[in-house]
């Protein structure tokens, strides 16, 4: 089931960056905006 991580620009959770690199590390894969589209991120 796909998890939503709201993590604040200007004052970032760091348990959320951490969770976030967890997730690519068990070869999962997250999305994130950008000003003109939606990226992945993926851990090859």
């Amino acid at each position: 089931m796909p998890e939503v991580l709201k993590i604040d620009l200007q004052n970032p959770d760091k348990s959320l960056i951490t969770k976030a690199v967890h997730i690519l590390e068990e070869g999962g894969i997250i999305a994130y905006p950008t000003e003109t589209f939606y990226g992945l991120g993926a851990d090859g």
